[in-house]
C-alpha cells in the first residue's frame, strides 16, 4: 500500500474511535469540553509519531491530510451517534 492510503486509513480509523469517544463523553458525563478537547489531543499526540514514521512527504502535507480526514470522520461518527 502507498503511505497516502495507510495515512487516511489510520485517521480514518482514529477519526471513528474518538467519534465514539466524544459521544461517549458528551452523553454519559455531560462534558462537552472533554468531548472536545479528547480528540484534538490525541490527534496532536499522534502527530509527531507518525511525522517519525513518514519521511518522504513534506510536514505540511501530512498534517493537513490527516487533519482533514480525522477531523471529517470524527464530527461525522460523532454526528450520527448524538442522533440515534
Amino acid at each position: 500500500m502507498k503511505i497516502d492510503q495507510i495515512l487516511v486509513g489510520a485517521y480514518f480509523v482514529l477519526g471513528i474511535l474518538f467519534g465514539y469517544v466524544s459521544n461517549y463523553f458528551n452523553k454519559t458525563l455531560s462534558n462537552l469540553t472533554l468531548a472536545l478537547l479528547v480528540p484534538i489531543i490525541i490527534f496532536a499526540v499522534t502527530q509527531p509519531i507518525l511525522l517519525i514514521f513518514i519521511k518522504q512527504k513534506k510536514k505540511t502535507w501530512v498534517i493537513s491530510n490527516s487533519l482533514v480526514t480525522f477531523i471529517f470522520v470524527w464530527l461525522m461518527v460523532w454526528i450520527l451517534l448524538h442522533n440515534i
